[in-house]
């Protein structure tokens, strides 16, 4: 399985890239003037924001998990394999008005890791939940974060 951003993101870019043309037409007859700050600051924001969409990619098969995030111009790729894994408990970390919700991850031998849950990982951690439990993982879910 693929995971993705909704579609409304999707839809969010098209629509600014037609009301920058719309707004580029009515510049250019004339017909009103649109001041090219507004225009830079546009074109910055999609300059930033549409590349995001491809570079957020979330693969999860039988055998590992990959996903890819961070910004397009210094993506951030890892890979969980499920075989390494022994279990997965989930907590959280709060900074101000922020919570951070982390998979503690162990591993079948020593050692194990934390996995920071992207906005791409927590909007589909129920399914990679049930992929993990079908795989023989141990899942402990936290009980003051509401994930699930």
């Amino acid at each position: 399985m693929v995971f993705s951003y909704p579609a409304i993101f999707i839809w969010g870019s098209l629509l600014g890239v037609f009301w920058i043309t719309v707004c580029w037409w009515r510049y250019s007859t004339g017909l009103g003037r649109m001041p090219l700050l507004a225009l830079i600051a546009i074109s910055l924001i999609l300059l930033i924001y549409v590349p995001q969409l491809f570079v957020h990619k979330l693969r999860v098969d039988d055998q590992q998990m990959y996903w890819r995030d961070g910004y397009w111009w210094k993506p951030n790729s890892q890979t969980l394999k499920f075989d390494e894994v022994a279990s997965v408990c989930t907590t959280t970390q709060s900074s101000g008005r922020s919570k951070n919700i982390i998979w503690r991850i162990t591993y079948k031998t020593k050692g194990g890791r934390d996995i920071l849950l992207s906005e791409l990982l927590r909007l589909n951690a129920s399914q990679i939940e049930t992929l993990m439990r079908k795989r023989g993982i141990v899942f402990c879910p936290c009980q003051r974060c509401s994930l699930f």
